[in-house]
């Protein structure tokens, strides 16, 4: 083995044997996309240039940000979707997308299409068809199962189609990235115990709304978790964020919310883009557009913004979040 290949190989053993779960490095992002048909999305018809840089852990495919958003809305029950950027990985779900990538995946999934069938393809000009149809095809493919062996091999109605068709009727500007850190300094709001935080999340008007996982009896709860919203106009949208603490016998409490504009921060990253101590750069995020592929930075420790969340004007505690705008185009 040459020289280089072993010193390679040697730098790969030593971040492989770090804790998980862990952000992946940049040799196992390339290990997943170098699988079998992994250069493009499994769902739909985008060119090989647009790299895929999400995952759907429960079927072993890469996606791109539109057929993540397709996933997300099925539930995490039938489609778990990472980030293969920005998530923290399990050991045992990188090694499963090894064992996987979208040829073989499709090879059971599409293997009954119907006949003359090509996969949704957005344009440039066609953005609400696309969605709807990418909605319609992402629950036959791996809700309903349609196009496996035992499958109807037919397009099935989604209960989603007329939703998704109001959706799809607005233009869609790019993707917000929300990843929710941690709170701090929660108040409780249950009897016995500290409160069971979750984080919703949904832009102005509700047509969208996605929440993290629920953190047990905690004052000062850590996520690290991956949201998406699509953006229509990021001069005009506002971001609303609320804490709630989840109930099992009644309905759930808020806890706090803020509501972000996103206009203020266009204008904090004008303010931070020259200063290198408060702005990072991702990698595999597109970079055209006033955003560009910034993460804006807030009081916090870390690159991030910290809000203070309030509920009838009163503090409840405070929330840390990193928000990035990938555009469509």
């Amino acid at each position: 083995m040459d020289p280089s290949e072993v010193q390679l190989q040697e730098i790969e053993d030593k971040e492989f044997k770090k804790e998980w779960p862990r952000l992946l490095t940049e040799a196992e992002v390339k290990k997943i996309i170098d699988m079998p048909g992994n250069q493009t999305c499994a769902d739909c018809g985008h060119a090989t240039s647009l790299l895929p840089t999400w995952a759907s852990i429960s079927f072993g495919v890469v996606l791109c940000s539109h057929a993540a958003g397709r996933h997300r809305s099925l539930g995490a029950h039938i489609s778990r979707v990472f980030s293969l950027t920005l998530d923290k990985w399990d050991r045992e779900n990188y090694e499963r997308m090894l064992k996987t990538g979208n040829d073989l995946a499709n090879s059971e999934l599409e293997c009954k299409l119907p006949e003359g069938f090509t996969k949704p393809c957005e344009t440039g000009d066609n953005f609400a068809e696309f969605m709807v149809a990418l909605d319609k095809f992402v629950r036959s493919k791996y809700q309903e199962k349609a196009f496996t062996r035992s499958g109807s091999g037919k397009l099935v109605e989604s209960a989603q189609t007329k939703s998704m068709a109001t959706i799809g009727s607005m233009q869609f500007s790019g993707v917000l990235l929300i990843k929710v850190k941690s709170a701090r300094q929660l108040i409780c709001l249950d009897v016995t115990s500290q409160s069971d935080p979750y984080v919703a999340a949904e832009m102005e008007g509700g047509q969208q709304k996605v929440r993290t996982k629920t953190v047990k009896d905690c004052a000062n709860p850590v996520w690290d978790e991956v949201l998406m919203l699509n953006v229509r106009n990021f001069r005009s949208d506002v971001l609303r964020l609320a804490v709630w603490d989840a109930d099992t016998l009644s309905e759930d409490d808020k806890i706090g919310h803020c509501e972000i504009p996103l206009r203020h921060l266009l204008r904090r990253a004008s303010n931070d883009e020259h200063d290198e101590g408060h702005v990072r750069r991702m990698p595999d995020v597109a970079t055209t557009g006033v955003f560009d592929d910034l993460i804006l930075t807030g009081g916090d420790p870390h690159p991030c913004i910290c809000v203070r969340l309030f509920q009838r004007n009163t503090p409840r505690g405070f929330l840390s979040v990193e928000l990035t705008y990938q555009p469509l185009e």
